[in-house]
Protein backbone atom coordinates (compact mmCIF):
# COMPACT_ATOMS: atom_id res chain seq x y z
CA UNK A 1 0.00 0.00 0.00
CA UNK A 2 2.47 2.82 -1.30
CA UNK A 3 1.35 6.45 -1.43
CA UNK A 4 1.52 6.83 -4.59
CA UNK A 5 -0.90 3.73 -5.32
CA UNK A 6 -4.64 4.76 -6.11
CA UNK A 7 -7.46 2.88 -4.41
CA UNK A 8 -11.35 3.33 -4.80
CA UNK A 9 -13.06 3.61 -1.52
CA UNK A 10 -16.37 2.51 -1.11
CA UNK A 11 -18.47 3.64 2.29
CA UNK A 12 -21.63 2.15 4.05
CA UNK A 13 -23.42 4.92 5.40
CA UNK A 14 -25.60 4.02 8.48
CA UNK A 15 -23.48 2.53 11.31
CA UNK A 16 -20.01 3.52 9.45
CA UNK A 17 -20.23 6.72 7.33
CA UNK A 18 -22.42 7.99 10.14
CA UNK A 19 -23.55 7.67 13.56
CA UNK A 20 -27.13 8.71 14.98
CA UNK A 21 -27.34 10.45 11.56
CA UNK A 22 -23.82 12.70 12.08
CA UNK A 23 -21.12 12.60 9.85
CA UNK A 24 -17.93 12.76 12.55
CA UNK A 25 -15.51 15.56 11.19
CA UNK A 26 -12.57 13.89 10.82
CA UNK A 27 -14.10 11.44 7.98
CA UNK A 28 -14.54 15.09 6.22
CA UNK A 29 -11.41 15.14 6.52
CA UNK A 30 -10.48 12.06 5.81
CA UNK A 31 -12.05 11.78 2.39
CA UNK A 32 -11.18 15.10 1.38
CA UNK A 33 -7.70 14.26 2.08
CA UNK A 34 -8.05 10.88 0.22
CA UNK A 35 -9.86 12.83 -3.62
CA UNK A 36 -7.17 15.52 -3.14
CA UNK A 37 -4.51 12.36 -3.45
CA UNK A 38 -6.35 11.27 -6.34
CA UNK A 39 -7.72 8.00 -4.68
CA UNK A 40 -11.53 7.66 -5.39
CA UNK A 41 -14.40 7.45 -3.12
CA UNK A 42 -18.21 5.98 -3.43
CA UNK A 43 -20.44 6.35 -1.04
CA UNK A 44 -22.56 2.51 -1.04
CA UNK A 45 -25.34 2.09 0.06
CA UNK A 46 -28.63 -0.47 -0.38
CA UNK A 47 -30.93 2.70 -0.08
CA UNK A 48 -32.92 3.67 -3.23
CA UNK A 49 -31.34 6.60 -5.24
CA UNK A 50 -33.68 9.47 -3.38
CA UNK A 51 -32.80 8.51 -0.13
CA UNK A 52 -29.03 7.67 -0.37
CA UNK A 53 -28.94 11.31 -2.12
CA UNK A 54 -29.77 13.43 0.85
CA UNK A 55 -27.03 11.66 2.23
CA UNK A 56 -24.11 11.66 -0.24
CA UNK A 57 -24.74 15.61 -0.71
CA UNK A 58 -23.72 16.05 3.29
CA UNK A 59 -20.31 14.96 2.22
CA UNK A 60 -17.90 15.62 -0.84
CA UNK A 61 -17.21 12.10 -2.63
CA UNK A 62 -16.81 11.07 -6.22
CA UNK A 63 -19.81 8.77 -6.50
CA UNK A 64 -22.66 7.13 -5.00
CA UNK A 65 -23.45 3.95 -5.62
CA UNK A 66 -27.22 2.80 -4.18
CA UNK A 67 -30.11 0.54 -4.88
CA UNK A 68 -27.76 -2.67 -4.40
CA UNK A 69 -25.20 -0.99 -6.80
CA UNK A 70 -28.41 -0.37 -9.61
CA UNK A 71 -27.92 2.85 -9.85
CA UNK A 72 -23.98 4.80 -9.91
CA UNK A 73 -23.30 8.25 -10.04
CA UNK A 74 -20.16 9.86 -10.74
CA UNK A 75 -19.28 13.22 -10.52
CA UNK A 76 -22.92 14.01 -10.74
CA UNK A 77 -23.29 12.10 -13.75
CA UNK A 78 -25.42 8.40 -14.13
CA UNK A 79 -22.96 5.65 -15.38
CA UNK A 80 -25.22 3.08 -14.76
CA UNK A 81 -29.12 2.41 -14.42
CA UNK A 82 -30.88 -0.79 -13.79
CA UNK A 83 -34.50 -1.27 -13.88
CA UNK A 84 -37.12 -3.39 -12.77
CA UNK A 85 -39.59 -3.39 -15.98
CA UNK A 86 -42.88 -1.56 -15.33
CA UNK A 87 -45.23 -5.14 -15.61
CA UNK A 88 -42.66 -6.66 -13.55
CA UNK A 89 -43.46 -4.10 -10.55
CA UNK A 90 -47.01 -4.12 -11.35
CA UNK A 91 -47.07 -7.88 -11.02
CA UNK A 92 -45.36 -7.59 -7.68
CA UNK A 93 -48.06 -5.09 -6.63
CA UNK A 94 -50.65 -7.59 -7.07
CA UNK A 95 -48.28 -10.59 -6.05
CA UNK A 96 -47.37 -8.55 -2.39
CA UNK A 97 -51.09 -7.45 -1.91
CA UNK A 98 -53.02 -10.85 -2.15
CA UNK A 99 -50.20 -12.24 0.08
CA UNK A 100 -50.63 -8.91 2.91
CA UNK A 101 -46.81 -8.42 2.63
CA UNK A 102 -45.72 -4.33 3.23
CA UNK A 103 -43.38 -3.46 0.72
CA UNK A 104 -41.73 -0.38 -0.57
CA UNK A 105 -40.31 0.53 -4.30
CA UNK A 106 -37.33 2.42 -3.49
CA UNK A 107 -36.85 4.40 -6.66
CA UNK A 108 -34.38 6.74 -8.28
CA UNK A 109 -36.82 9.59 -7.85
CA UNK A 110 -39.79 8.45 -6.21
CA UNK A 111 -41.37 5.68 -3.14
CA UNK A 112 -43.96 3.63 -3.90
CA UNK A 113 -45.88 1.12 -2.23
CA UNK A 114 -47.86 0.02 1.10
CA UNK A 115 -46.17 0.26 4.44
CA UNK A 116 -47.54 1.92 7.35
CA UNK A 117 -44.26 3.10 8.55
CA UNK A 118 -43.59 5.60 6.12
CA UNK A 119 -45.24 8.31 5.32
CA UNK A 120 -43.54 9.31 2.45
CA UNK A 121 -46.12 7.72 -0.38
CA UNK A 122 -49.86 7.43 -0.74
CA UNK A 123 -50.59 3.24 -0.71
CA UNK A 124 -51.06 1.70 -3.63
CA UNK A 125 -54.25 -0.12 -4.43
CA UNK A 126 -53.18 -2.11 -7.27
CA UNK A 127 -50.61 -3.01 -10.27
CA UNK A 128 -52.94 -1.47 -12.43
CA UNK A 129 -52.87 2.10 -10.27
CA UNK A 130 -49.08 1.44 -10.45
CA UNK A 131 -48.62 1.62 -14.34
CA UNK A 132 -51.21 4.40 -14.35
CA UNK A 133 -48.98 6.54 -11.61
CA UNK A 134 -45.60 5.13 -12.14
CA UNK A 135 -44.87 3.31 -15.61
CA UNK A 136 -42.13 6.17 -16.04
CA UNK A 137 -39.89 5.69 -12.66
CA UNK A 138 -37.00 4.28 -12.68
CA UNK A 139 -37.00 1.13 -9.89
CA UNK A 140 -34.43 -1.08 -8.96
CA UNK A 141 -34.48 -1.84 -5.17
CA UNK A 142 -37.25 -3.44 -3.37
CA UNK A 143 -37.29 -3.13 0.26
CA UNK A 144 -40.03 -5.19 3.13
CA UNK A 145 -39.82 -5.22 6.45
CA UNK A 146 -39.79 -8.35 8.67
CA UNK A 147 -38.84 -12.33 8.24
CA UNK A 148 -40.58 -13.35 4.68
CA UNK A 149 -41.96 -16.80 4.99
CA UNK A 150 -39.48 -19.26 3.29
CA UNK A 151 -41.50 -20.06 0.71
CA UNK A 152 -41.53 -15.90 -0.46
CA UNK A 153 -38.47 -16.25 -0.12
CA UNK A 154 -37.62 -19.17 -2.54
CA UNK A 155 -39.94 -17.67 -4.86
CA UNK A 156 -38.51 -13.79 -5.11
CA UNK A 157 -34.85 -15.41 -4.77
CA UNK A 158 -36.04 -17.25 -8.31
CA UNK A 159 -36.39 -14.51 -10.49
CA UNK A 160 -34.07 -11.62 -8.58
CA UNK A 161 -30.84 -10.55 -6.27
CA UNK A 162 -32.62 -11.52 -3.20
CA UNK A 163 -31.38 -10.47 0.53
CA UNK A 164 -33.19 -11.60 4.02
CA UNK A 165 -31.71 -9.67 6.41
CA UNK A 166 -32.44 -9.83 10.78
CA UNK A 167 -35.07 -7.56 10.48
CA UNK A 168 -35.81 -7.06 6.84
CA UNK A 169 -35.79 -7.94 3.50
CA UNK A 170 -34.29 -6.70 0.29
CA UNK A 171 -34.37 -7.43 -3.53
CA UNK A 172 -32.87 -5.86 -6.98
CA UNK A 173 -32.43 -7.26 -10.49
CA UNK A 174 -30.43 -9.93 -10.78
CA UNK A 175 -25.99 -8.96 -11.29
CA UNK A 176 -27.39 -5.97 -8.73
CA UNK A 177 -25.53 -5.93 -5.35
CA UNK A 178 -23.29 -3.70 -3.27
CA UNK A 179 -20.44 -6.01 -4.36
CA UNK A 180 -21.47 -5.95 -8.34
CA UNK A 181 -21.75 -1.70 -7.95
CA UNK A 182 -17.85 -2.39 -6.73
CA UNK A 183 -16.96 -4.39 -9.23
CA UNK A 184 -18.65 -2.14 -12.18
CA UNK A 185 -17.06 1.15 -10.84
CA UNK A 186 -13.59 -1.12 -11.00
CA UNK A 187 -13.81 -2.01 -14.37
CA UNK A 188 -15.35 1.64 -15.43
CA UNK A 189 -11.87 3.22 -13.88
CA UNK A 190 -9.37 0.38 -14.79
CA UNK A 191 -8.40 0.19 -10.60
CA UNK A 192 -7.79 -3.58 -9.69
CA UNK A 193 -10.08 -5.02 -7.25
CA UNK A 194 -6.73 -5.44 -4.78
CA UNK A 195 -7.06 -2.01 -4.24
CA UNK A 196 -10.42 -1.22 -3.92
CA UNK A 197 -11.34 -0.97 0.09
CA UNK A 198 -15.04 -1.74 1.30
CA UNK A 199 -16.06 0.02 4.62
CA UNK A 200 -19.43 -1.33 6.66
CA UNK A 201 -20.74 -2.76 9.83
CA UNK A 202 -23.11 -5.26 9.41
CA UNK A 203 -24.80 -7.84 7.29
CA UNK A 204 -26.03 -6.19 4.15
CA UNK A 205 -22.09 -4.98 3.70
CA UNK A 206 -21.07 -8.44 4.45
CA UNK A 207 -21.04 -8.92 0.02
CA UNK A 208 -18.92 -6.29 -0.95
CA UNK A 209 -16.64 -6.98 1.95
CA UNK A 210 -15.71 -9.92 0.93
CA UNK A 211 -15.74 -8.84 -3.13
CA UNK A 212 -13.16 -5.92 -2.34
CA UNK A 213 -9.16 -6.41 -1.91
CA UNK A 214 -9.51 -4.67 1.31
CA UNK A 215 -12.23 -5.33 3.42
CA UNK A 216 -12.44 -2.67 6.64
CA UNK A 217 -14.66 -3.01 9.52
CA UNK A 218 -15.88 -0.32 12.05
CA UNK A 219 -15.76 -1.09 15.65
CA UNK A 220 -19.07 -1.45 16.47
CA UNK A 221 -19.34 -4.00 13.56
CA UNK A 222 -20.85 -7.14 14.08
CA UNK A 223 -18.50 -10.04 14.75
CA UNK A 224 -19.33 -11.32 11.76
CA UNK A 225 -18.38 -8.45 10.20
CA UNK A 226 -14.94 -8.35 11.78
CA UNK A 227 -14.18 -11.83 11.30
CA UNK A 228 -14.38 -11.63 7.52
CA UNK A 229 -12.38 -8.27 7.59
CA UNK A 230 -8.67 -7.29 6.78
CA UNK A 231 -8.10 -4.99 9.57
CA UNK A 232 -11.04 -3.35 12.23
CA UNK A 233 -10.96 0.12 13.30
CA UNK A 234 -12.65 2.29 15.97
CA UNK A 235 -16.41 3.10 16.03
CA UNK A 236 -17.93 4.79 13.47
CA UNK A 237 -19.29 7.44 16.16
CA UNK A 238 -15.45 8.41 16.41
CA UNK A 239 -14.15 7.94 13.03
CA UNK A 240 -13.76 4.99 11.91
CA UNK A 241 -13.73 5.90 8.48
CA UNK A 242 -11.28 7.76 8.94
CA UNK A 243 -9.06 6.04 10.51
CA UNK A 244 -9.51 3.33 7.80
CA UNK A 245 -8.92 5.89 4.75
CA UNK A 246 -6.29 7.61 6.45
CA UNK A 247 -4.10 3.84 7.43
CA UNK A 248 -4.32 2.92 3.89
CA UNK A 249 -3.53 6.22 1.94
CA UNK A 250 -0.57 7.14 4.33
CA UNK A 251 1.40 3.83 4.35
Amino acid sequence: MCKNERYAFFIDIDGTLMCNKIIPEKNHRAIKEAREKGHLVFINTARGKLSASNVAGEVDVDGLISGLGGCIVYNGEKIRSERISTEELAGLVDHFLEKKINFVFEGEEIFAGVYDEWDDFEDLTSGEEFIEKYSDYVIAKVFMPGILPEDEQKYLSERYNFFQHGHYAEFAPKGCSKADGIEFVSRHFGIDLSHCVAMGDSANDIDMLRRAGIAVAMGNATDEVKAISTFVTCDAKDGGVAEGILKIINK
